[in-house]
């Protein structure tokens, strides 16, 4: 039997307390790192500034950096510094893709957007999709199925990129 000295978990503490020394949990993801690494732009650059990564084997860009700064209306260009066409981590990948995300800080508005899936699929998980999911995807001419226990929506290219702007 182990004596009261080793064990794990004592009575005096809160369970979710940080001990150490640290005053904040550490963030893990990094998000924060990632957008603090680009700089903003200087006053004779042209915005938004383009950066493109190689997608991984199974995933695909439905359009290129210069379509999709087109594809974007004018008053959501305005602020935007940067457009990040980002190729996903493996975390990424197991985690589940967001389609996009943005991000704000240090001067730099930057706009991430993913990969798309080369079967052009997109995964609702093991539930029907509500309504409202149902009604958007029909909308782009694309019903939800059903294959082994996942719902899908599959899209043509056309739908695809209307979908992805």
């Amino acid at each position: 039997m182990r004596s009261k000295k080793h064990t794990a978990w004592r009575k005096n503490r809160k369970f979710g307390d940080v001990h150490g020394g640290r005053t904040h949990p550490k963030i893990t993801d990094g998000i924060f790192n990632r957008a603090h690494s680009l700089s903003p732009p200087g006053p004779d650059q042209q915005t938004p500034i383009l950066i493109e990564d190689n997608p991984s084997r199974d995933y695909f860009f439905p359009l290129t950096g210069e379509e999709c700064i087109k594809a974007l209306p004018k008053r959501d260009q305005v602020g935007v510094t940067h457009l990040w066409l980002r190729r996903p981590g493996a975390t990424d990948r197991r985690e589940g893709l967001p389609l996009a995300q943005f991000i704000c800080g240090s001067g730099v508005r930057l706009i991430v957007m993913f990969p798309w899936r080369k079967d052009m699929r997109l995964c609702l998980g093991r539930r029907r999709p509500a309504g409202i999911l149902s009604k958007e995807c029909a909308g782009f001419g694309t019903p939800a199925f059903r294959d082994r226990e996942w719902w899908y929506v599959e899209f043509s290219m056309r739908d695809l990129r209307r979908y992805w702007i």
